[in-house]
């Protein structure tokens, strides 16, 4: 049984959806079982879901509550829970102690432990301000990313991507030894010039957790995080760390 110190609801399309933005960002590797969990955090007002393995992260806004909720659930307990969530559900509640949680969504209950380790302060490595970005149809940069990888598989997906502030393009180059050079290009609205080296399947993995139709993507230096943001989706933010090139 789970003690309801914790006690909220959501509605089940938004906390579906919600999951499914975050949770593919969770480590599977049980040596750092606190990067195997989905944050649950509320920070001025708001319950954040947050998850990362250390080499890109995923937060989504998911609701206002005056309520003060730290709930550090197993990304497997989540998937168990999306997987349980019907189409006609009305709202997930939620309840927890201080080693449990319970989700119930109708009649289904899934129960599960929590992870007892205190998360990182995730938010000191988000980046306030950028000195490159390029905003550009979210299509066009998912085409050329896919181009890119398929050349990148050699190299455990690396490619560089380039911001050229000159003819407002971002392009993305990869290189296989078998086949030879990709270079894939796209119209950006651009601010700054530079580029970044990344794994091409970290960047299409937050690329299709954005439900938009346009996508900005903004970095500093060669090793400082990047961002993925959208205008249209302001609740959601992927970051994903660089490769040294």
């Amino acid at each position: 049984s789970v003690e309801k110190n914790v006690e909220w609801s959501i509605p089940a399309k938004e906390f579906k959806k919600g999951l499914q933005q975050v949770v593919f960002a969770a480590s599977s590797d049980e040596a750092r079982p606190v990067l195997t969990g989905v944050y649950l955090k509320t920070i001025d007002g708001e319950l954040f879901a947050v998850a990362t393995d250390s080499y890109r992260l995923s937060e989504k806004k998911l609701l206002k509550t005056n309520q003060d909720i730290s709930l550090l659930v197993p990304a497997s307990a989540l998937q168990e829970v999306l997987r349980v969530i019907p189409e006609s559900a009305d709202k997930v509640e939620v309840f927890a102690d201080n080693q449990q949680v319970l989700f119930r969504i109708a009649d289904i209950e899934v129960v599960s432990k929590l992870i007892d380790v205190p998360y990182p302060d995730y938010k000191k490595l988000i980046p306030k301000e950028f000195a490159v970005s390029a905003t550009l149809a979210k299509e066009e940069f998912v085409s050329i990313t896919k181009v890119s990888s398929l050349f990148a598989r050699e190299s455990a997906g690396s490619v560089t991507i380039k911001v050229n502030e000159d003819d407002g393009t971002i392009s993305i180059a990869s290189i296989a030894s078998q086949i030879g050079e990709n270079n894939s290009k796209a119209k950006a609205k651009v601010s700054g010039e530079g580029e970044v080296t990344l794994n091409s399947r970290y960047l299409l993995d937050a690329l299709n957790s954005m439900d938009a139709e346009e996508v900005t993507f903004s970095f500093n230096g060669k090793l400082e995080p990047c961002l993925l943001t959208s205008n249209e989706a302001q609740d959601l933010t992927g970051l994903i760390m660089p490769l040294k090139s």
